[in-house]
């Protein structure tokens, strides 16, 4: 009988030692997507003012960088959609 108490105890310690970490994972990853977001977000501010640079640089230069530009809007815009 008492053997039977002690794998019930087990089982149940088991259990919960499981949910809590189960749980500590997803509030992890809730908090990794947060600062995720928040970089991505800096990422995205950074290339935008790069690519008005950019921008301004082809107005001055004649349109050599032109290919860069578009690559560089793309990868903004990707930032933002994720």
């Amino acid at each position: 009988m008492y053997k039977h108490k002690l794998v019930d105890f087990i089982i149940q310690f088991m259990e919960e030692v499981d949910k809590e970490i189960s749980e500590m994972k997803l509030s992890l990853n809730a908090r990794a997507r947060t600062v995720a977001k928040a970089y991505l977000s800096q990422v995205k501010e950074r290339l935008s003012s790069f690519i008005i640079l950019l921008d301004v640089l082809l107005v001055s230069s004649g349109g050599i960088l032109t290919v860069h530009v578009v690559f560089l809007h793309s990868l903004t815009r990707e930032c933002g959609n994720n």
